[in-house]
């Protein structure tokens, strides 16, 4: 019996020990229990919603009291939630893009020059295959974005991605950068500056939700819309970097 390697195995073959599959694993499982745990914490208020409802005098002030604080707590379980999911999710493709660029080219011989160096140019080859880093004319920055795309572009590999992966990684690693430095409840300015950058940027409005105090943006999660489009973006992408390897291997 022949067994024919996919896309997907190929994407895999590159990384050497580095187990993806194992980790997709664990985050799926961890994202499905996060989301079993806001279940159960809108049932129950739910309950206590429909409770009060049928009570009086100081039932009602008591099942109120605790309505208010289940609530409360949802929302910073909420942004518990959101940011594990960034801290996952991030991190995830940075460390799938770190090692397989450098292993691509040299599973296929690729060398700066014999690509025409382009902007990320001959004289920074130590640095060529790190997508941390992005290349101009006037010399480099730190972007990991930035860095995936540019790289991309350099062997030919972008047409082989979903064609709106750089906005949603881009959307991924810019909530992180803010949730990772400012924690749940952001500075003011941080969250007005975040919710222009998604309405300049026209990234899809089911992609981020937000609690609200005093008709302000309070705390501002990713949707598990959002979620599930970076996982499954992330995959595309993935079988994208297998199928070129297929092609230019045959």
């Amino acid at each position: 019996m022949n067994f024919e390697l996919s896309d997907r195995d190929y994407g895999l073959f590159v990384l050497g020990d580095f187990d993806i599959e194992a980790q997709l694993i664990a985050i799926r499982d961890l994202l499905r229990r996060n989301e079993e745990a806001d279940e159960r914490v809108d049932q129950k208020i739910s309950e206590y919603a429909k409770q009060m409802k049928a009570a009086n005098g100081e039932q009602e002030h008591f099942l109120d009291l605790l309505y208010v604080d289940e609530c409360h707590g949802s929302v910073f379980q909420g942004a518990a939630h959101s940011l594990a999911a960034a801290g996952m999710l991030a991190p995830l493709i940075e460390g799938y893009f770190t090692v397989a660029y450098p292993n691509v080219a040299e599973e296929l011989d690729l060398s700066p020059s014999a690509l025409g160096g382009g902007v990320r140019s001959a004289r920074s080859i130590a640095q060529y295959w790190d997508p941390h880093f992005v290349f101009h004319q006037n010399g480099t920055r730190k972007d990991i974005v930035g860095g995936i795309v540019q790289l991309a572009e350099s062997i030919s590999l972008s047409s082989q991605f979903p064609d709106d992966y750089q906005p949603v990684f881009k959307a991924l690693f810019l909530y992180r950068n803010k949730v990772f430095h400012h924690g749940f409840e952001w500075p003011m300015d941080e969250r007005n500056r975040f919710k222009q950058a998604v309405v300049e940027s026209k990234w899809p409005a089911e992609w981020f939700s937000e609690a609200t105090s005093n008709n302000e943006p309070w705390i501002i999660y990713m949707s598990s819309t959002f979620i599930e489009k970076c996982l499954s973006t992330f995959e595309l992408c993935l079988e994208g970097v297998g199928r070129y390897l297929r092609q230019k291997s045959a």
